[in-house]
């Protein structure tokens, strides 16, 4: 491996001794990187995941979880993410305490990818020490570094970017290849659609003949198949998963409203502003919970990536040449459209929503920093600058800084920009008047001192969990544990629980990270079938978008618990009023945790002896009665009527909409009596005495496999998203099995693509091949 220059030693010291001072607060400080503001999804989404995943690595390699809602697929390519896998080895406090150095640990990669990527472009090593600076120190990467994978995804796009240069000047495509791999997902075709923009980026300094850009557009399909390779055990369900996400393919997807949008309509006021100031400083608004612009402090317009940049990007029209000026100029073209007329924005991401991060937030800003570079290295080189175009720039930077509502804007900040802009116009004239080492030295100290600066006051601005809460008996690490545990050694495998409060705010990923069955869930892409299953049972508000994320279950929704299999309710004594009575009986009281136990229980894996079609159920305008006809009855969509035409089916559904006990009790005795149960595998037996559907709480999914007294049997949607199993009369054992479609078929093209990387990378033929594989 070739040793790193001196230089670039020099460099990557200098950068990691900027982000150990910019996240001293956490390093050296009494604070975790775990966050109580607007970054909450640290503690109600990322920690849990992390300390459910510790438990089921232990479990052995689990796709799928019954710790998320009523169940969901858990198999991604994120196991082979090298930065997941330490926390599969530590403890709750060691955990804890570790995130910072693993974000830490991700910037410094980050550092080294996007350090080679400049060197490959052609930049000199001054050019890249700045270049690397602003990219680290970005205000993306320092803002979203609390929401992690956005940490991740900047780190894949700096790789990324050092993949694409192989390709373009080795013509090496099997790195770009790995990269999309560990990208895949929503923001793979984000960066798809940067590849182009990068492509034409360094289209200017490229060769001219046409079998070199051929090349490149080989190259990247090569990468693009052996991703494929790569992703094909994930492949399925990764796929599944997006489209069938409530925010994607759901009924409160985006996507109708985006693509109803006027194509010409302007931005609005708080965005424009929003896009200003965060071009100066990502906090120039507020930091945290105190900021002002526009949606919220991750998801808003965040383009800062130095303020040296902002009069370097104007030079590169002046300065480059003609074909430089021609494409940079379609670029920033490009990147104006989609800033002033949302609607290019809104196709940019698919029509998903309406969004800035992990795309925009990233692409625009690097476009300008590549375009700034290019300037800053013309002056360096030629010790030639556009003064009036310098001065231009800097007087409307100024200008722009000071037209802002006062108001809104941070005032200390905006007079520290504007003292760094002054000075950055006057040491860029001074590089461009002296051949002496000194202007540069002081350019680069002062990017370092302004970036670093900027990073360490956002950091301190947010409020975050303090390190002595490890060894407190609070958040996940209280005594719903102790509780847990104690039902553990008197019950049966499966058992779900209610929480009348939350360890951790309302208790959405409670039962990821403390690891019981409930049905709350907080998650971005939750299991499009328990949403639908939630909505036609007057379970979810599903008029806000949000609410298929934010997922309360049914903590407040009695009718439906003994069906659900809620069997226990947790509570404590200042929320038991949430309790209901009338169902849940006093069972024990543990360490201020008041144990309740359901009445009415019933299991997981219900029959139903009649059915009835989802136009049958629409006449229902009551929604006790919705509710209650999941005790009596199998709602099927009208295109499984074949797979269940022995069973009794109905015209009309007659039900109470007033609790009925007896309704209850008298499905004690067709209820599975489970046997063995594991997180993606259980089994059964059951009597049935008429043709019926075998009702499974959790949400259909193509994985789930059954078997009937061995031999397969075929699995049906039922009650708008569960699962349903069709059985004859007689003694039945049943068997049910999760494996992702065409999981061991993925994994022989997993390890294809695996033996084409070697073969590849080492410069080998491939045997049976004549010659070696084609660059």
């Amino acid at each position: 491996m070739r040793s790193i220059s001196r230089n670039q030693f020099i460099c990557f010291a200098v950068i990691s001794i900027c982000l150990i001072v910019a996240f001293s607060r956490y390093i050296f400080g009494p604070f975790l990187f775990l966050f109580d503001d607007v970054g909450t999804d640290s503690m109600a989404l990322f920690f849990p995941r992390m300390l459910e995943n510790q438990y089921l690595s232990g479990l052995g390699f689990e796709s799928w979880t019954f710790y998320r809602g009523l169940g969901q697929n858990a198999l991604d390519q994120e196991i082979f993410n090298p930065f997941r896998w330490p926390q599969l080895l530590l403890d709750y406090k060691t955990m804890g305490k570790s995130i910072v150095y693993i974000q830490l640990a991700k910037m410094l990669a980050a550092m080294v990818f996007i350090n080679k990527g400049f060197k490959l472009a052609g930049f000199g090593e001054k050019t890249v020490f700045i270049g690397t600076t602003a990219y680290v120190l970005s205000g993306y990467m320092m803002v979203s570094s609390g929401w992690y994978g956005h940490t991740d995804h900047m780190l894949f796009v700096a790789a990324g970017i050092y993949a694409m240069e192989l390709l373009i000047l080795k013509k090496q495509w099997w790195p770009l290849g790995v990269v999309l791999f560990f990208m895949f997902g929503m923001r793979v075709l984000f960066f798809l659609e940067f590849m182009v923009i990068y492509y034409f980026l360094r289209l200017p300094d490229l060769k001219s003949e046409r079998k070199e850009h051929w090349a490149i557009i080989v190259g990247s399909v090569k990468s693009g198949l052996l991703s494929l390779l790569l992703l094909a055990p994930f492949l399925g369900t990764t796929i599944y998963n997006l489209i069938n996400s409530p925010r994607v393919g759901g009924e409160e997807g985006k996507f109708s409203e985006m693509l109803s949008r006027p194509v010409f309509e302007f931005v609005n006021s708080d965005q424009l502003l929003t896009i200003i100031c965060r071009t100066f400083n990502p906090d120039l608004l507020g930091g945290g919970n105190d900021f002002k612009g526009w949606n919220n402090y991750l998801e808003a317009p965040n383009h800062y990536i130095g303020l040296i940049v902002l009069l370097l990007v104007p030079q590169a029209f002046l300065l480059l040449s003609k074909r430089h000026r021609i494409i940079y100029g379609l670029i920033t073209g490009f990147w104006l459209l989609l800033l002033i007329f949302p609607f290019f924005r809104y196709a940019f991401y698919a029509f998903a929503g309406d969004f800035y991060k992990s795309g925009v937030s990233i692409y625009l800003p690097f476009s300008m920093l590549f375009i700034g570079l290019k300037a800053f290295e013309n002056i360096y080189t030629t010790k030639k600058i556009n003064l009036v175009a310098l001065a231009i720039s800097l007087i409307t930077c100024l200008a722009l800084l000071y037209l802002l509502p006062n108001e809104f804007v941070n005032g200390n900040l905006r007079s520290f920009c504007t003292i760094l802009l002054i000075v950055n116009a006057g040491l860029l004239f001074w590089l461009s008047k002296s051949k002496s080492p000194i202007p540069y030295t002081c350019i680069a100290a002062l990017t370092l001192l302004e970036m670093t600066s900027f990073a360490f006051y956002g950091q301190s601005e947010r409020i975050a969990l303090k390190k002595s809460d490890l060894n407190k008996k609070v958040y996940y690490n209280d005594y719903t544990k102790e509780a847990i545990a104690y039902l553990n050694t008197i019950e049966k495998p499966f058992y779900r629980i209610e929480k009348t409060y939350g360890s951790y705010k309302g208790g959405f990923n409670d039962a990821s990270a403390q690891n019981f069955f409930s049905t709350k869930i907080y998650d971005s892409h939750a299991h499009n079938n328990y949403v639908s299953f939630l909505r036609a049972y007057g379970l979810l508000r599903a008029e806000m978008e949000e609410n298929t994320r934010w997922i309360m279950g049914t903590v407040s929704d009695f009718n439906v618990q003994p069906f659900l299999g809620i069997k226990y309710m947790l509570s404590t004594p200042q929320t038991e009023a949430y309790v209901w009575k009338s169902m849940y009986d006093k069972m024990k009281s543990l360490n201020g945790i008041e144990i309740y136990k359901n009445r009415y229980p019933l299991g997981f894996g219900i029959l139903m002896d009649q059915i009835a079609t989802k136009s049958t159920f629409n006449k229902l305008s009551d929604k006790n009665q919705k509710q209650f006809s999941l005790y009596n009855y199998a709602i099927i969509d009208e295109e499984y009527l074949d797979a269940v035409k022995n069973i009794r089916i109905s015209n009309d559904i007659i039900v109470s909409g007033f609790f009925n006990s007896a309704l209850i009790q008298s499905k004690y005795d067709k209820v599975l009596q489970i046997d063995r149960f594991e997180q993606e595998s259980f089994s059964g037996k059951i009597k049935v005495e008429s043709p019926s559907v075998l009702v499974f709480s959790m949400p259909f999914d193509p994985g789930w496999h059954a078997s009937v007294n061995g031999k397969k049997a075929e699995l049906i949607p039922v009650d708008f998203g569960l699962t349903g199993l069709t059985l004859e009369s007689g003694d039945h054992q049943i068997a049910m099995d999760f494996k992702p479609p065409y999981f061991i078929q993925g994994w022989i093209l997993f390890f294809f693509g695996l033996v084409l990387i070697y073969f590849q990378a080492s410069n080998r033929k491939i045997p049976f091949f004549k010659s070696k594989i084609s660059a």
